[in-house]
């Protein structure tokens, strides 16, 4: 396995794993009656955390792609 599959696991893990928190907090957020405030900005953070890891997954992807037809049509 290469470096860069390997990387790539790892942020998908990652971006997985924020999914999985993102969806925690805002249960507690909509079923629990404590300092709303800081659930919501917590779940905000995270939100904008999972925009921003997705949108370099998906430049990661495109650039990856982008790579390989390159190599194709130098080969």
């Amino acid at each position: 396995m290469t470096d860069h599959n390997r990387l790539y696991r790892v942020f998908v893990f990652l971006l997985i794993l924020n999914s999985c928190v993102t969806v925690f907090f805002a249960w507690v957020l909509v079923f629990s009656s404590l300092n709303s405030d800081t659930f919501a900005i917590i779940l905000a953070l995270l939100v904008v955390a999972n925009l921003i890891g997705a949108g370099l997954m998906s430049i990661y992807s495109l650039l990856k792609s982008i790579m390989n037809e390159l190599k194709k049509k130098i080969n």
